[in-house]
């Protein structure tokens, strides 16, 4: 079972709320597929991250006058500015990682390799909680099958 908790202490001053989050893990596994894990989970918080962004300073530009007539919807986030920072659509997640900010990336603060391990991460507080959520919505379907 995975959690996402505040996090607390002087990183808690930070702008944006920062979180754990602890997701166990088992032992003997291929490196292989530990690299690819935590690759795409990387890939996962980032691609969250700047949703997340994008999708703020686009309600910000809507609430300027100037922007209040402008029915082009979800068009607007492909503008040429945009565009340009990518070499191709959809992004890399090495283009999209190019995105986050030093102190928003995601950081792997502990591991405990026993029988009963586990991964612990510190990042943003939005995107770590909508991995948790995923991650036990998959945990629930399974038992279920």
């Amino acid at each position: 079972m995975q959690s996402v908790r505040r996090e607390t202490g002087e990183r808690s001053n930070m702008p944006k709320p920062r979180g754990q989050i602890r997701i166990n893990a088992y032992t003997e596994v291929r490196v292989e597929s530990v690299i690819a894990y935590l690759t795409a989970l990387g890939h996962a918080y980032n691609s969250i991250l700047v949703f997340e962004a994008t999708i703020d300073q686009l309600q910000r530009t809507y609430r300027e006058p100037r922007y209040s007539f402008y029915p082009g919807g979800l068009a607007f986030l492909l503008s040429p500015s945009a565009i340009r920072r990518t070499r191709s659509w959809p992004p890399t997640p090495a283009e999209v990682a190019s995105f986050v900010p030093v102190a928003e990336q995601l950081v792997l603060a502990h591991v405990r390799l026993q029988s009963e391990g586990f991964w612990e991460f510190i990042g943003q507080l939005n995107p770590l909680e909508v991995i948790r959520q995923y991650l036990n919505d998959r945990h629930e379907r399974r038992k279920g099958s």
